[in-house]
């Protein structure tokens, strides 16, 4: 790889540079090995630093898993807030579709997703309560979406919203886990358009 010539970068520059490449290289080794499968010295050796370098940006490990995952959800939100604030002309679950698309592009992103929340269930983990309000936010976002359907007559008035948002995540992270496992076998994003036929059915009935 052709080297960029920092020799005309300002200090602050270089830094945000450093920390860029220390966060991609991270991203990279928590999805092979996970949070504690994965060591500061292999990220030190990734980004071409010593480990003193390494501490001089992130102090431990703790603060750097952290800004790994505010990174990817900084370099996501957009795209989430764009999907779901256009989803209000469509089928709710056409937007999910969308989502599960993209995901199937970035399995790196996936696999660190999965591991790292499998591993953030104890709550001793450093990456507990990003999880946790991770979980709660998007619950949250399918809640408005399905109520917004609801009102529109989109869907059937009588479902409780709040149950089918939570069941509709357990779907997505199953289908994660199956495709991460064997992704020559398993179309994520084939399988989850067959669900939401199916359930577009189950919330049209009896209306």
């Amino acid at each position: 790889m052709e080297k960029q010539d920092t020799s005309k970068l300002t200090n602050a520059q270089r830094t945000k540079q450093s920390k860029t490449r220390i966060i991609q290289e991270a991203n990279r080794l928590f999805a092979e090995s996970g949070y504690y499968g994965t060591h500061m010295n292999d990220i030190a050796k990734a980004s071409n630093l010593t480990l003193p370098g390494l501490l001089h940006h992130f102090a431990n490990k703790e603060e750097l898993l952290i800004s790994v995952l505010e990174n990817r959800d900084r370099t996501d939100q957009q795209y989430y807030e764009s999907l779901f604030k256009n989803s209000s002309g469509m089928n709710p679950f056409d937007a999910l579709s969308a989502l599960v698309e993209k995901n199937q592009a970035n399995p790196e992103l996936v696999q660190m997703f999965t591991l790292l929340s499998a591993e953030s269930i104890t709550p001793g983990h450093p990456g507990h309560e990003f999880f946790v309000n991770r979980y709660r936010f998007f619950r949250q976002v399918y809640l408005s979406m399905l109520k917004e359907a609801q009102a529109q007559g989109k869907i059937n008035p009588n479902i409780d919203a709040e149950q089918i948002g939570t069941l509709v995540m357990a779907i997505l992270d199953g289908l994660q886990l199956q495709w991460l496992l064997d992704p020559e076998e398993v179309d994520m994003a084939s399988v989850f358009k067959i669900f939401t036929r199916i359930f577009d059915q189950v919330l049209h009935e009896h209306e």
